[in-house]
């Protein structure tokens, strides 16, 4: 199964553009989130970490597979990992792509390759460092605010920082625009303001099944 990114991305750009490599010899399953891609959004506004693991099984009952092995991409490793420590007897593998796992190791680092490629606005997020009410701002969200920071430059900023070759996001951008898929704002921002940017999985004892780590230097999106 499949769990994208985001959160709020949706997972028709990867069952369009790699998917079908895997579907050569496996059955897979793109499990569009709540409020992301095709799937609905909730009408009690759950989005609750917990509520979307208990969704993956909630889909894997619905299959009847006696087990399933989850992809995780980027935000979506997230849900793999808390839902293979949940549900180890039923987690036959547990894939991370890009993922996040630790923001209090992973932020700084993206922070860091901030400051190198736009020195101007990562100062001036730096130096604005304390929070409405009071507390100091934490790397995620100093690194938040310096995209933000970017204005109508984000955009491209993201792409150049997450692809490599920019033509990969043109052809990403393509089959959202030809599948009329929107980004899932509202679940992004639930997420967030949950504390996402806080997010630390620890419970790798529990992770008693085959597990695979795939990252690389070039992943700006979630740096190893």
């Amino acid at each position: 199964m499949f769990l994208h990114g985001g959160p709020g991305q949706g997972s028709e750009h990867f069952e369009a553009l790699g998917g079908r490599f895997l579907e050569r010899e496996l059955r897979v399953v793109y499990f569009d989130q709540r409020g992301s891609g095709l799937s609905e959004r909730p009408v009690n506004g759950d989005y609750a970490i917990a509520t979307m693991v208990d969704d993956v099984e909630a889909l894997r009952r619905e299959f009847g597979t006696p087990k399933i092995a989850v992809m995780g991409h980027s935000f979506g490793a997230v849900l793999a990992l808390e839902y293979a420590a949940k549900y180890p007897t039923v987690t036959s593998h547990v894939i991370i792509v890009a993922g996040l796992w630790d923001t209090e190791v992973q932020c700084p680092l993206r922070l860091a390759r901030f400051a190198q490629l736009r020195p101007d606005v990562y100062e001036r997020a730096r130096n604005d460092t304390l929070a409405p009410d009071g507390s100091r701002r934490n790397e995620c969200d100093i690194e938040l605010r310096a995209r933000n920071g970017l204005g109508d430059d984000r955009r491209l900023f993201d792409l150049q920082t997450i692809f490599v070759d920019s033509a990969l996001a043109r052809r990403l951008d393509s089959v959202n625009t030809a599948r009329h898929v929107v980004y899932g704002w509202e679940v992004n921002r639930a997420v967030m303001a949950a504390g996402l940017d806080r997010y630390r999985f620890t419970r790798f004892e529990a992770l008693t099944m085959p597990a695979l780590v795939i990252a690389g230097k070039h992943d700006g999106a979630s740096i190893p």
